[in-house]
């Protein structure tokens, strides 16, 4: 037999949780926050038409959507690997990369794959702004809440 059935089969009999509920577990905020966003990128305009709106309402949102995923993509990899790991500098490429790969793709569903938004490059510096700023947040808050935690 392969040697990689002989591993997933010690891994299955020594652990109860299946790789996908524990990676679940872990990042459920991220995963979250992902959905949130998601969902306000392809919901239909017509659906936030009750909330009051301001001039550049929709960069300010777009900021703080990617703000909060970057901010909460920190806060669950230093939950999981711990403070330490804040000094390594391929973290900013993942803490920023994700959500600008996400938020670019979120333009791109919305350009090509509904017909009640469009994608616009400029909401993707907002959300790429967003995300450098919720990384330095979340570098400069977190470990003290997370020290405190424990």
């Amino acid at each position: 037999m392969p040697e990689i059935w002989h591993s997933v089969k010690n891994y299955n009999m020594t652990h109860n949780e299946s790789p996908i509920k524990t990676f679940v577990k872990r990042y459920w905020r991220t995963i979250g926050t992902a959905c949130v966003i998601l969902y306000l990128s392809t919901a239909p305009g017509s659906e936030f038409e009750h909330i009051p709106s301001f001039p550049n309402e929709d960069k300010v949102v777009h900021f703080l959507m990617y703000f909060g995923f970057a901010f909460i993509l920190l806060w669950d990899l230093l939950d999981r690997f711990g403070i330490s790991i804040i000094q390594q500098k391929k973290l900013f490429l993942l803490i920023v990369g994700l959500p600008v790969i996400w938020g670019g793709s979120m333009e791109l569903i919305q350009q090509f794959f509904t017909s009640t938004r469009s994608g616009d490059w400029l909401d993707e510096l907002t959300n790429t702004l967003g995300a450098i700023s919720g990384f330095f947040a979340g570098k400069w808050i977190l470990p003290a809440l997370l020290k405190r935690k424990k």
